[in-house]
């Protein structure tokens, strides 16, 4: 943990609860606006910090092959068949058939944005696949 932050578990408790917060906050604002760009930034701004501490941690280069715990070349193999496997979803539902029958991913977006919670949903899970890619 860095040295500015106070010891013990009560930040890890209180994280989800400031993640909700802020993803409401987040989903208040209007598409494109400076104001949805400075709070997005702000989220990459705690992503690269969180992933730079936690290297500084663990003391080991970013690259080489002893960059990762054993076991991670096998979880990166699964990502990749993941990404792929949702990337070819995508390229096939937009060139196959109108949107209402086979959706894109944006599509489905499109509609959860349309009102507050759902927004802060999408934020929030998106938040959550960040920690849980990087932040562990």
């Amino acid at each position: 943990m860095p040295r500015w932050l106070p010891p013990g578990r009560g930040l890890i408790k209180a994280a989800p609860a400031a993640a909700l917060a802020y993803s409401w906050w987040l989903a208040g604002t209007r598409p494109f606006s400076w104001e949805a760009g400075a709070l997005t930034v702000v989220v990459y701004a705690a992503a690269v910090l969180l992933l730079v501490t936690r290297r500084k941690q663990a003391r080991r280069p970013l690259d080489g092959p002893a960059a990762g715990p054993p076991g991670t070349l096998p979880r990166l193999r699964a990502w990749l068949v993941a990404g792929t496997a949702v990337l070819s979803w995508e390229l096939v539902t937009l060139l196959s058939s109108p949107r209402r029958v086979w959706p894109t991913l944006s599509s489905l977006y499109d509609v959860l944005a349309l009102h507050r919670p759902g927004k802060a949903a999408v934020v929030f899970c998106w938040m959550a696949l960040g920690y849980g890619l990087f932040g562990r």
